[in-house]
């Protein structure tokens, strides 16, 4: 059994936190994964330095050890340390099953781009929790990764009618349903009848909502809403690609379609 050292300097108090779930080989792979000047969490006891006497406590009921971790988890998140912060959550888990452990853990392989192994944790979370916004929110993020547009919409509309009002994170779930929406009446061109006039001013709408939405999420607070924007410019192409091979083979289409939107 390992112990995890929580220390601060300015109040000289140190919790050890102590589960027999916590082997040397745990401590040995966050002391490979968390930068070596990082304050606060050590894997020996500290020593007292001066007149200044160490407050110690040794903690060990599950739920309080299991709560620290997640709490230390979440520092590291705000640090920009997720792969540390996902070992936490990962002892934390393996010493108490916490819901809200879970959903963070599930929330951070999501921002880490590891989607399947987020879906198994998804999945079992909402075992427990099967009414959370936030849940659903993370699966159409899972499912928008898998280019499966239909259950994007239904996860994302999901999120909302579960989400409170005053959650701030109702926002980027709106924007990725504009975004998911875009994808959706694209692919809905392939079975529309149209006449090639009228497909190029379908293009055209849609290249023209891709650039708006580029527009609103550049200033967005939400740095994954942001990382949106290489995929709409890569769309842009897409639609750019399309109407050249209609101009390609109709000259006439193109100029008499951009008249008509003047």
């Amino acid at each position: 059994m390992g112990s995890i050292f929580l220390y601060s300097e300015k109040s000289h108090r140190c919790v050890e936190l102590r589960a027999p779930e916590i082997q040397t080989s745990d401590l040995i792979d966050l002391q490979g994964l968390l930068p070596r000047n990082l304050k606060g969490i050590q894997f020996v006891k500290p020593l007292a330095e001066g007149r200044e006497a160490i407050l110690f406590h040794s903690e060990g009921s599950p739920s309080q050890v299991s709560r620290y971790l997640m709490d230390v988890g979440q520092k590291l998140l705000g640090l920009g340390q997720p792969v540390g912060a996902l070992r936490l959550f990962d002892l934390s888990l393996r010493i108490r099953h916490d819901p809200e452990v879970a959903l963070l853990k599930a929330e951070t392989l999501v921002s880490l781009g590891r989607m399947e192994e987020a879906k198994a944790d998804l999945d079992r979370f909402l075992r427990w929790q099967p009414r959370n916004g936030l849940a659903y929110y993370l699966l159409g993020r899972i499912y928008l990764n898998r280019d499966d547009y239909q259950r994007v919409e239904t996860y994302l509309k999901r999120s909302l009618q579960l989400m409170p009002a005053i959650d701030p994170r109702r926002g980027s779930v709106e924007v990725y349903l504009e975004f998911n929406q875009i994808y959706l009446d694209r692919d809905a061109l392939y079975s529309r009848d149209l006449s090639p006039p009228n497909y190029v001013l379908e293009i055209q709408k849609l290249r023209q909502r891709g650039l708006s939405l580029r527009e609103k999420i550049l200033s967005h607070p939400d740095r994954e809403v942001r990382g949106m924007e290489p995929h709409l410019d890569q769309l842009g192409k897409v639609f750019e690609h399309w109407l050249s091979e209609i101009a390609a083979r109709n000259p006439e289409v193109l100029p008499r379609a951009l008249a008509s939107t003047a």
